[in-house]
């Protein structure tokens, strides 16, 4: 059976089997970032982790990632890029809004016992 045979889940079991046989802990990719480049992604990261979803093994990595790029800001002499970019870690998680009155849904409990201000029209 080619690639183009397989079904999908077997050509995900494959590819799994590769990656596996590809880990090496030892390698590590050299990234060079300006200090404005590392707060946009320290940013993003921070955009990714509130989603409520995002936890596990990637979400750690990504916290991670924040810590040692902040770390680096402070080394590298910029205190007030790493206070700014620090500032994201200090909001809340996202949650879910009404989609008809965009009222913040943070919880299934909040999503049961929502009453929509629109849904008398």
């Amino acid at each position: 059976m080619t690639r183009g045979e397989m079904t999908p889940e077997r050509e995900l079991q494959a590819l799994m089997q590769r990656l596996e046989a590809e880990v090496d802990e030892t390698y590590s990719i050299p990234v060079t970032l300006t200090p404005q480049a590392a707060i946009c992604l320290i940013g993003q990261l921070q955009l990714a982790l509130r989603h409520p979803g995002n936890t596990g093994a990637a979400a750690h990595v990504g916290r991670k990632m924040i810590e040692g790029l902040l770390a680096r800001l402070r080394e590298g002499g910029f205190p007030a890029h790493a206070e700014l970019a620090e500032m994201g870690n200090e909001v809340e998680p996202m949650c879910a809004h009404c989609g008809h009155c965009g009222a913040p849904i943070r919880n299934a409990e909040e999503a049961r016992e929502h009453v929509c201000r629109f849904d008398a029209c």
